[in-house]
């Protein structure tokens, strides 16, 4: 009892900890972007005609223009959503500790920069990505029970679960579509297991079904249909959806999918090891045919990646030439394929096997419709990048158990301890100098107004890496979006100029 007091004492530190820490980070960060025509009046517009033919993202359309005019508010709402998630990680996972939450809590702290900086670093993509992952893995978190072959409901989750259903729908199409997918594969699984339907799961995919028709009425849909759509485009004919799978799988997925993820892949594959090691440990009697194919796969996990490892040190390498796409497209395909076997194969508790699997599985469904709508960005795989850490936590949380003499010892918490201080160095001191350098950006500005002049220099803020869109393209819309959100007569123009050299001249 002393003991798990003291264990739960631990708990809510960390997650007092990292609330105060996505707090300080979401307040230092600057509006960029799309956030400069939500924040202003073009938002208010879109909201008076109900946005109409813009798009179905209803709730996050709301949620961005209440989060671009409070940065108290932004700071609240973004540090509460993203210290759920990692919360929410923590609790899918069968064999928790403090280990795993640490470990979910990596997972945030490697994310690739490019993911990163559109969704968690900007409030437009915070809350078409974000907000909705946080959604759907609380359904997951709720359901759970159901893999572990004990479903078992509190009164009234039928209610809440329609509503995470209808709310999470109202975000981004394809977790609209994933819901919907996944509520008829959990609902057949049950049918097949259990003999039986459980009403949270029917009222979660009746609240998806109304949610995605509340979205694709939306006008905007059928103008992309159509090609009247100036923005986004959809493919309508056999040829041309061969031809866009091609670009979208080639272009964009094979990287943003899983390659990027270079830490994670890293941390998985180790995990990969550590579960293998332990079942040919349990199972000393393994047929040679069942070992050998459980090491292939754990090769293709090693293999990905060390190769997604060389492809950042060495990003002019390319493998097979011209073909490297074509097989970078192939070996994340094995690459899920041998994770989803070696659940199977290595792991023993029926439960775990199913949550490992339904995890790779939903990153599928989630990237499918991807392959057929542009334009898509790294953004658009938030999600499926979570359901990685969720993956990796789960796996991680088996193979090392309580009962593990490492874990025993703290030793894998500490070093994951370790992790989690370095990322928040890393994201306090790159981002608190991004803060200054804005406050400093948003004075001059204002100095220049008040002095009138027809020009208005614009420095741009440093580590523009981290950052969506923060130094607008003077020549088009969002030069002019961005003199409205600032207060910048719209005759004057814009002079970009290179951060160093507007703080060398004003020194």
């Amino acid at each position: 009892m002393e003991k798990q007091k003291k264990t739960d004492k631990r708990f809510l530190l960390i997650f007092i900890a990292m609330f105060v820490f996505f707090f300080g980070l979401a307040y230092m960060l600057p509006y960029t972007g799309d956030d400069w025509a939500w924040g202003g009046q073009i938002g208010i517009d879109r909201l008076h005609e109900h946005f109409r033919n813009y798009n179905g993202r209803y709730l996050g359309n709301l949620l961005v223009i209440a989060l671009t005019r409070s940065n108290l508010l932004k700071s609240f709402v973004m540090s509460g959503t993203v210290t759920g998630l990692v919360f929410l990680i923590h609790q899918s996972v069968k064999h928790k500790s403090i280990a795993t939450l640490l470990l979910s809590l990596t997972g945030l702290f490697v994310m690739p920069r490019y993911i990163f900086r559109q969704t968690i670093a900007w409030t437009s993509g915070f809350t078409n990505y974000v907000a909705p992952t946080f959604l759907v893995i609380a359904y997951i978190c709720i359901i759970k029970c159901i893999f572990d072959g004990k479903p078992k409901f509190r009164k009234g989750t039928f209610a809440l679960t329609f509503l995470l259903g209808l709310s999470s729908a109202l975000f981004m199409e394809n977790i609209t579509l994933y819901q919907i997918a996944i509520d008829i594969i959990i609902i057949v699984g049950t049918l097949v297991g259990y003999k039986r339907i459980f009403a949270p799961v029917i009222s979660h995919f009746l609240g998806s079904v109304a949610g995605c028709a509340i979205m694709f009425t939306n006008g905007a849909y059928l103008n992309i249909a159509n090609s009247k759509d100036d923005y986004r485009t959809m493919e309508t004919t056999s040829t041309g959806i061969l031809s866009r799978i091609k670009e979208n799988l080639f272009d964009v997925i094979r990287k943003d999918l899983a390659l990027n993820n270079v830490v994670l892949n890293l941390f998985i594959a180790l995990v990969c090891i550590a579960l293998v090691i332990s079942f040919f440990k349990k199972d000393k009697d393994c047929k040679l045919f069942k070992k050998l194919f459980i090491r292939f796969n754990l090769f293709i996990v090693i293999s990905y990646a060390a190769y997604s490892l060389c492809r950042v040190i060495y990003p002019n390498w390319n493998i097979f030439l011209n073909y490297t796409k074509y097989f970078e497209s192939v070996f994340v395909l094995i690459f899920g394929i041998a994770l989803i076997m070696l659940s199977l194969l290595c792991v023993d508790e029926p439960g775990v096997k199913l949550r490992l699997s339904f995890y790779i599985v939903s990153i599928a469904i989630l990237t499918a419709p991807l392959f057929v709508v542009t334009p898509i960005r790294s953004r658009c795989f938030f999600c499926g990048y979570m359901f990685f850490v969720l993956f990796l936590c789960e796996a991680f949380g088996y193979v090392f158990n309580e009962k593990h003499s490492l874990i025993k010892n703290g030793n894998l918490s500490r070093i994951l301890l370790a992790f989690c201080i370095c990322g928040v160095i890393f994201y306090t001191t790159l981002y608190g100098y991004i803060f200054v350098a804005e406050r400093d950006r948003n004075t001059y500005i204002q100095e220049q107004i008040a002095e009138e002049r027809s020009t208005v220099e614009l420095p741009e803020l440093p580590y523009q890496g981290y950052l969506w869109d923060s130094t607008p393209n003077i020549n088009s819309m969002w030069g002019d979006r961005y003199k409205a959100y600032k207060g910048i007569d719209k005759n004057s123009k814009l002079e970009i100029v290179r951060y160093s050299d507007w703080k060398e001249s004003t020194e």
